[in-house]
């Protein structure tokens, strides 16, 4: 079920907030940079001019009762403006706020939040601005329909082609006294030298000084002005990012320094700001100033038409700059005319190695939205008085203002915006005059373009009003809609009854936009045969744009021509009769359509009914009572780290013997591969496969974090960001139930900042009668304290059995010492009258084979270590080449080398990894992978003090470890055990199951205690399905026992997991085989639990009456948002 607004909180970011929020915004924008990097520049950046003093503001929501769970985020700096009102009245100070890094938590998107969270930044914002700015190159509609508007944004891309190599970047061989002229690109010879971080402050100040004069002149329009002053705080904090950008992304010793800034002309009148892009490996302009009235080195005033020279001199510095320092190209945002011509005379591809595109600007971290609140003197917002509040809009392009480019050219964040409801202004009359006939006809189709998605924009929320007015808040499709929906548009009339047209409806606004649309075409018409140079020239053009030649061209018969009007009449009927063809279509259909839709309705109610017992069921908390206390469905779960399967058959272990006796299991568990602790640990608590979950390995390495995950290295390991998908304690703590982990892997984590009720963490030392005390402590407790899970990691048997070997006497001695913990356990439950009442869980993880020094291989031997960078995992090795482009090679040389050796089998990620591993859907699994045969190793020289494997062979080296997991999880030595007993496993005694995968646990442990299980990739559910008891006789075992710790390659014919029952994996040997008539019948069973489930889910979602099973990956997987 989706949150609601009570249970989120709106609020001013605390630092630990903060902190959260700069974590989940690095996880997408912090390459190639890594995210502790991206964090301390946001921190860098916070303390910067432009940010202090509180200008900068950090917002935040989060889970009501949980501050650290952030579901969206954004940041609000409020910087210094000028606005000119278009009444001819002089320009006013102001401040307005730019809103940025707007984001919302994977695991809460498509819920609003977005909206929520700006829907309060707005109101926070409107009490002390008079305008804000978003930031944002995605999601241009659903920003506008929260009131930011959108716009076409420009901009000319500068490109250096590759006639020669471009030099990567490295230390500045020129200091700020040397090269102070350099020659720019001009056929009039202007000169410009360098701009240093030490000129910024006072050209900022003039350029701040001049903008606000010249800001003062705008002659009068039905236009707002506003622009962000461009002050020296500003300009130096796009600086002060790049800079740190370059320390972060590039080595120590090759950081590159520049100390140019920009540059200026030598007579100080015009100058440009830019910065460095050192992640697109782009020169960025900030900002081109100008400032007319200056004299030249000889005293003399220069012409105005100097100032284009100027701009063209400026960007040839600026090419120079960027091929001085390797980058691709300079980008110069919103051009204006001057500037675009100066910009063609820069790109000489012959001459100077320059291509110049002008383009759209629709990605790349740029702005493109904006939303306009001028408050009135009193500080409520008001519109303009006579007209309707205009979208931000900057200096017209065709005004010769003294200022080169818009007054939102110095940098990224300031753009203007043109709205639908702009008329022809006299700057537009001024630009249209510059252009020719042809852009002048690309403009206009420009503009209709945007007209068009602005009306589509309104079209839809008006429809969404029109709905909720109609209905309740809930918008549920109308299957009716299809008869009715067309029915105004079947009549030509031009006019409806009042009585029954809505104040604000559909049908009105397209009767608007037709009338609209009519007259612009009208006033175009009217205007191009005006202008038109040549007699013909404009009618041509007008009927071009109406879709064909009309009669009375130049290459028509007659001279009259068809007014607008008529064409608009010809225009409806041809739409009308399309439209009633399409009805008729629509009704041909509409009966079969009501069929389907009403049989599928039935079908859901009646799988709905079906699901209420169930659903019920699982969600009661029912008490039963021990005789001192009440006890809600409680269920514990103790995993026996490295317990392998045929360890039951030793005769070692009476208390497990009479567990299986008493409950329910199959004959073995199989874990999920690879066959190590971590990743096996998070599947049985998550349900998801390793690839799904993150935690790929004991060890392995990040290539998006730059980072290694090492699991007995706590500070690394316990990080949430290795962490993904939702535990059982965090489904339980979020459902609203106790929890107590003891040990168990990952529970110390903070995974999605949701913290069991009770934690122990982890201690290799504790004596395992402490470990029963503990458990039965928490039994003890009273009952608003007492957990409803508690889950216990014992870790003896996997220590003892890598030490010792899984064949040993001293293995042995282990396992009766885990029995006799598990009897004084039961003997608690016992005593508290609670067999009957709490579920008991015994799990594993994996298995143990045996090794020896024997079974080893020289990893060097096999591959050339100098083209590896990192390697993951062990026993089977994962490896990372240094060049991408080896990759292929180096397969092909492991392939070579280890051709005839049958106990080692090479695999690419992308291309070979077998389906049934599970392990290549994730970029944390190395590209290629040498995963040798049970009991092998490969292993490098430094394992062996120095000595290769033959040496040690020749000198009768004792190898350590003398026992090793981590090989084909289907690999009889790698099984593990499942034995359940408790009210939630009403079966009989001594029951069995189909073997099955650890994916199917977490599922089992929700079910057991009554909670929705988060999205996973497990089928099974409870109760489970039994195919007989462990006494039923079996057939005839293979030669090959299980436990026989040999080398034996897994059987031929290995049965794949399954998607839809709990037979996963299986041997041959294992279970009885049933008649065609069961397995149809056990077929249709599963199908209907699927399908019944799925229903229940979607119901859920639709009713609000909890989240269902069948919802989509949210909590882990490879899906994205």
């Amino acid at each position: 079920m989706g949150l609601t607004a009570s249970d989120i909180v709106f609020s001013e970011a605390t630092s630990e907030q903060r902190q959260l929020a700069w974590e989940l915004c690095g996880h997408s924008w912090a390459a190639p940079m890594s995210l502790e990097d991206y964090v301390k520049r946001e921190e860098h950046l916070a303390e910067h001019e432009l940010n202090r003093d509180g200008r900068c503001r950090y917002w935040v929501l989060h889970l009501k009762g949980y501050p650290r769970q952030v579901i969206a985020s954004c940041e609000t700096t409020r910087k210094p403006v000028l606005i000119s009102d278009g009444q001819g009245k002089p320009a006013r100070e102001g401040h307005g706020y730019a809103v940025t890094n707007v984001y919302t938590n994977r695991s809460y998107r498509r819920q609003g939040m977005a909206a929520f969270l700006l829907h309060h930044v707005q109101k926070q914002m409107d009490t002390d601005s008079d305008c804000s700015v978003l930031y944002s190159d995605s999601g241009r509609n659903y920003y506008a329909s929260l009131g930011w508007s959108p716009f076409a944004s420009r901009q000319a891309t500068l490109t250096l082609l590759p006639s020669s190599p471009l030099p990567s970047p490295s230390p500045p061989t020129q200091t700020p006294k040397q090269s102070q002229t350099i020659t720019s690109h001009s056929t009039q010879g202007r000169q410009t030298r360098p701009l240093h971080a030490s000129d910024l402050p006072d050209l900022c100040e003039a350029d701040t000084t001049h903008l606000t004069k010249s800001f003062a002149c705008h002659p009068a329009s039905a236009r707002t002005h506003v622009t962000f002053l461009p002050t020296h705080a500003h300009i130096s904090w796009h600086l002060a990012r790049a800079e740190f950008d370059a320390l972060k992304i590039f080595p120590p010793a090759s950081t590159p320094t520049p100390l140019t800034k920009g540059a200026i002309t030598l007579d100080a009148k015009s100058w440009t700001y830019w910065c460095h892009d050192w992640r697109d490996k782009r020169l960025r302009i900030l900002r081109i100033a100008h400032v007319p009235g200056g004299e030249d080195e000889a005293g003399v005033s220069a012409p105005e038409q100097t100032r284009a020279e100027d701009v063209a001199a400026l960007l040839g510095a600026a090419v120079k700059e960027a091929r001085r320092w390797g980058l691709a190209r300079v980008v110069v945002w919103n051009p204006d005319e001057e500037v675009r011509t100066a910009c063609k005379s820069v790109g000489n591809e012959d001459v100077d190695g320059v291509k110049v595109v002008f383009e759209g600007r629709v990605a790349g971290g740029v702005p493109n939205l904006k939303k306009v609140s001028i408050p009135s003197a009193n500080g409520t917002v008001a519109n303009p008085p006579n007209m309707p509040l205009q979208p931000l809009k900057t200096t017209a392009l065709g005004v010769r203002d003294p200022s080169l480019l818009s007054p939102s050219e110095y940098d990224a964040d300031a753009m203007s915006i043109r709205s639908d409801q702009d008329t022809d202004s006299d700057d537009d009359e001024r630009l249209r005059r510059a252009r020719n006939s042809r852009e002048l006809r690309a403009h206009d189709r420009l503009v209709l373009m945007e007209e068009e998605e602005l009306d589509q924009l309104v079209t839809e929320s008006r429809r969404r009003q029109d709905t909720q007015r109609r209905g309740s808040n809930l918008p549920i499709p109308n299957p009716l809609r299809l008869l009715t929906r067309r029915l105004s548009e079947t009549s030509l009339s031009r006019s409806r009854s009042p009585s029954v047209q809505p104040a604000e409806s559909v049908e009105d606004l397209g009767l608007e936009k037709r009338r609209a649309r009519r007259q612009r075409r009208k006033v175009k018409r009217d205007r191009l045969l005006a202008e038109a140079e040549h007699g013909e020239d404009g009618e041509l053009m007008y009927e071009m744009e109406e879709g064909g030649m009309k009669d009375g061209s130049s290459t028509g018969d007659s001279s009259d021509r068809d007014d607008s009007d008529e064409v608009d009449r010809k225009h409806l009927l041809h739409v009308t009769d399309i439209k009633m063809k399409r009805q008729r279509n629509c009704r041909r259909w509409l009966l079969l359509y009501a069929i389907i839709a009403v049989a599928f309705a039935i079908l859901v109610l009646v799988a709905w009914k079906l699901s209420l017992e169930r659903r019920s069921s699982r969600h009661s908390q029912t008490l039963v009572s021990n005789g001192t206390a009440l006890f809600a469905p409680t269920t514990i779960i103790i995993s026996l780290d490295g317990f392998r399967a045929d360890f039951l058959n030793r005769g070692l272990t009476p208390r497990l013997s009479a567990l299986v006796k008493e409950g329910v299991s199959p004959l073995y568990m199989l874990p999920s591969f690879p066959s190590v602790t971590f990743p096996n640990h998070y599947t049985l608590a998550t349900g998801l496969y390793p690839e799904s979950h993150g935690v790929v390995g004991n060890s392995f390495w990040d290539p998006t974090l730059q980072e290694e995950f090492y699991y007995v290295d706590p500070q690394r390991s316990m990080d949430p960001k290795w962490w993904s998908g939702e535990p059982f304690w965090v489904s339980a703590q979020k459902q609203g139930l106790k929890t107590a982990i003891h040990m168990w892997p990952g529970s110390e984590a903070h995974i999605l900042s949701v913290e069991p009720t009770y934690m122990d963490k982890y201690n290799g030392k504790e004596l395992l009668t402490r470990k029963v005390d503990r458990l039965l402590g928490f039994l003890d407790m009273p009952d608003a304290d007492r957990p409803q899970i508690i889950a216990a990691y014992v870790p003896n048997v996997d220590s003892d059995g890598h030490k010792y070997g899984p064949n040993s006497t001293e293995i042995e001695f282990t396992i009766r010492k885990v029995d006799k913990m598990l009897d004084s356990m039961f003997k608690g439950l016992e005593e508290r009258n609670l067999t009957d009442i709490v579920n008991i869980i015994v799990v594993s993880d994996h298995g143990m084979a045996t090794t020896d020094t024997s079974r080893l291989i020289q990893l060097e031997d096999v591959v050339d270590m100098s083209k590896i960078e990192h390697t993951d995992g062990w026993p089977l090795i994962g490896l990372r080449p240094k060049n991408s482009d080896d990759l292929q090679g180096i397969y092909e040389d492991v392939l070579q080398k280890t051709k005839g050796n049958p106990n080692l089998e090479v695999y690419l990620r992308d291309v070979d990894m077998p389906d049934r591993y599970h392990f290549s859907n994730n970029e944390r699994i190395a590209p290629l992978w040498i995963v040798p045969k049970a009991g092998w190793a490969l292993v490098k020289m430094d394992e062996m003090n120095g000595m290769t494997v033959k040496e040690a062979q020749a000198k009768g080296t004792v190898y350590r470890p003398r026992g090793l997991h981590g090989y084909d999880h289907e690999h009889p030595l790698m099984r593990a055990i499942f034995i359940a007993r408790g009210p939630a496993f009403p079966h009989q005694p001594n029951s069995r199951v189909e073997a099955f995968q650890n994916i199917e646990v977490y599922n089992m442990l929700c079910d057991s205690v009554g909670i929705d299980p988060a999205p996973n990739n497990g089928t099974l559910r409870l109760p489970l399905k039994t195919i007989g008891l462990h006494d039923d006789p079996e057939p005839p075992a293979s030669t090959n026992a299980v436990g026989v710790d040999q080398p034996v390659p897994p059987p031929q014919t290995t049965q794949q997991p399954s998607d839809s029952s709990g037979n996963e994996g299986g041997d041959s040997q294992d279970g009885d085989e049933s008649s065609p008539i069961d397995q149809v019948g056990s077929s249709v069973k599963d199908f209907w639990d699927w399908f019944t489930g799925k229903v229940s889910g979607w119901w859920g979602k639709v009713t609000g009456h909890g989240k269902g099973v069948g919802e989509g990956n949210e909590g882990g997987g490879n899906s994205s948002e």
